[in-house]
């Protein structure tokens, strides 16, 4: 229905989305009462009063969206607790608050006065829908290689590769949609084709409240005004996280971290919401928050990998590195035989300067008391690379190699072991298989830059803008090694243009090149020392949450 003058949002949500038994809702014909007997025209206490429709309730905000003066909630009287204030066939609830007496006071004098109360109807009642059917190999296989086909576009994105992006949306087929949902529109918007999105999000059908939420962001763009997720209910809530992915993943992490906020304290037990606003907040640049957060959810979910993979980033954000390995080996060892399941870890580790000496220790006396542990001879593999002990650390990444194959980062160090003991094609050869993967790790590119850029110097200024696409901006990666890697861009670019015979720079290999340095930046600045974690864990988590928020 059509949007009136401060109603924020409209509409009802579909039945299907009810609490189960009967219930009472405001359908469309509601809003004009809701209008006048808020008289949201008119300023209340001095200030802009707005109220949005969802399904079962109404949110009314005074003030302004990022710092209310009164947020609370109207419900059908004869629902509400008693001793809740009454008027207009609604009762006031102080939630999400705050709701200061005095405003709840004003605002229960203007519903007293309204012309009529507010209608209530029914829920309606659908019929239940046909059982599903089993899914066919045939499926199986058509929606296995829709996602294939996303994950390689949103690869060829994040390395600034537009035309290949845009060549695999087209190339997808017509009933896609059924699949992915939301997520071709919303890379058609990440591309900036606005157009396309559009198009792509008329294909979707029969989207419920929270997709419908998502889609307008997709549609309108972040900063569209209004609360994204004002439709969410307790029983809801946990649907609506596909919203808040949505607005992170269009630039807004402080409006996704508010919106998971949002739905969290609707649904406490939201663990999605949780995670999200961890995420959102270390991506927003805000470590403190990032970290009380993660101490809550820890307590509240003290069992659950993804939350701490959640947690240790919040705490890599405030640079407390000894608190996010323990979590990361658990949240590893939970995700192993996925892709960049280690690949955190590894980055904490490395960095991990003053507990380098107690974690090699410790993972000596795993492998020596526990020959079945393919992480622990992993991790020990990495640190002797960065002592530069290259045989030992092949000798123990080539036991390990087929059972972790799929780990992106045991096949770069499988290569520096290669290029730093002189055997450069063989690092090579590596390098390129792997980075024809869907979605490679980053420090490909790099490595592949390393070895080539006095061998093929377009190639690696190209392979070394590719790490720097896909690793700018992360919250979480080590300043000094973004600035390292401008410069050395600015070098290949130098070396192509005049030819020199070495293009001499601080390159990290072949290590014994400058031994004397490395021993002061071996752990700091190594290959993994800037690792991008929320490529990784932050959007990795795409399936499960758009899974969650299916309505």
């Amino acid at each position: 229905m059509a949007l009136l003058p401060g109603l924020a949002a409209a509409g009802t949500a579909r039945a299907a989305d009810a609490p189960p038994g009967p219930g009472w809702v405001l359908e469309p014909s509601a809003e004009r009462a809701v209008r006048a007997a808020l008289r949201t025209d008119e300023a209340l206490s001095g200030q802009p009063l707005n109220a949005t429709i969802a399904r079962d309730r109404v949110l009314v905000r005074l003030g302004s969206e990022e710092a209310p003066t009164l947020l609370v909630t109207l419900v059908r009287a004869d629902d509400a607790p008693e001793g809740a204030p009454r008027a207009a066939g609604v009762a006031l609830l102080a939630e999400p608050g705050p709701a200061p007496e005095a405003e709840v006071a004003a605002l229960m004098e203007r519903l007293a006065a309204a012309p009529q109360p507010i209608p209530w109807a029914p829920a309606p009642v659908d019929a239940p829908p046909p059982p599903p059917q089993p899914a066919t190999p045939a499926d199986d296989a058509a929606t296995e290689a829709v996602r294939e086909e996303l994950s390689a576009a949103r690869h060829a994105m994040r390395i600034g590769d537009v035309a290949e992006a845009e060549r695999r949306l087209r190339a997808l087929p017509e009933d896609a949609a059924r699949v992915a949902r939301m997520d071709i529109a919303l890379l058609w918007r990440q591309l900036g084709d606005v157009a396309a999105a559009r198009s792509a999000l008329a294909a979707v059908e029969d989207p419920g409240p929270a997709e419908q939420a998502t889609a307008a962001l997709i549609r309108e763009g972040a900063d569209t005004p209004g609360d994204p997720v004002a439709l969410a209910t307790a029983e809801t809530a946990c649907r609506f996280t596909g919203v808040v992915d949505t607005l992170h993943e269009l630039g807004r992490p402080d409006r996704a971290a508010e919106a998971a906020r949002r739905l969290r304290t609707l649904d406490p037990d939201c663990r999605f919401a949780w995670e999200l606003e961890i995420q959102a907040l270390v991506a927003a640049r805000a470590p403190d928050q990032a970290v009380a957060l993660a101490e809550q959810a820890l307590e509240r979910f003290p069992d659950d990998a993804d939350m701490a993979a959640a947690a240790a980033a919040a705490f890599q954000s405030g640079d407390e590195l000894a608190k996010a390995v323990p979590l990361l080996e658990r949240s590893g060892r939970a995700r192993l035989g996925k892709p960049g399941a280690l690949r955190p870890l590894l980055g904490a580790m490395v960095r991990d300067v003053p507990n380098r000496d107690a974690y090699r220790a410790e993972l000596q006396r795993r492998v020596a008391t526990a020959p079945d542990d393919d992480v622990a001879r992993f991790l020990l593999a990495v640190i002797r690379h960065y002592e530069n002990d290259f045989a030992g650390s092949q000798a123990l990444l080539e036991q390990v190699e087929d059972a972790l194959d799929v780990e992106d980062r045991l096949h770069v160090y499988m290569a520096m072991n290669d290029f730093n003991m002189g055997n450069r094609d063989a690092a090579l050869a590596r390098l390129r298989r792997v980075a024809q993967r869907a979605d490679p790790d980053p420090d490909i590119y790099y490595c592949l830059a390393e070895i080539e850029r006095d061998t093929d110097r377009v190639a690696a200024r190209d392979n070394l803008d590719r790490y720097a696409a896909m690793s700018q901006g992360d919250p979480l990666s080590n300043p000094g090694k973004e600035a390292r890697i401008r410069r050395l861009q600015a070098l290949l670019r130098e070396c192509i243009a005049d030819g020199r015979a070495e293009c001499e720079g601080e390159w990290e290999h072949p290590r014994l090149r400058h031994q004397d340095a490395n021993e002061g930046w071996v752990w700091g600045v190594g290959v993994a020392g800037g690792v991008v974690v929320l490529a990784l864990l932050g959007w990795a988590w795409r399936g499960r949450r758009r899974s969650a928020s299916g309505g």
